[in-house]
């Protein structure tokens, strides 16, 4: 189901951008769990996780955070690198 959303995105990206809301619900000690929970003002629920190491952000899955994403990669195995903007969103 995954590959088929971000699919859509990337058609829909074309030539504009996607404004996504996301969450994050947890981390594990090597995986960073989030929640893409709208897309363009469309209610969504959808799971990301990002490998990371020593992550030391406060977690708050209450706090919603707001980005614009003009690009997306072909999924592969781990979603990493899938949406390089949320990536770095996330990470800095």
């Amino acid at each position: 189901m995954k590959i088929i959303l971000i699919d859509a995105w990337n058609t829909f990206i074309k030539n504009k951008k996607i404004d996504i809301e996301y969450y994050i619900t947890g981390y594990s000690g090597l995986f960073l769990n989030i929640i893409i929970c709208n897309i363009n003002n469309f209610h969504v629920h959808m799971s990301y996780t990002l490998r990371v190491r020593d992550y030391v952000k406060e977690i708050n899955p209450k706090e919603k955070h707001s980005i614009s994403v003009t690009h997306v990669n072909c999924f592969t195995t781990f979603d990493e690198n899938t949406i390089p903007e949320l990536d770095a969103h996330i990470l800095n």
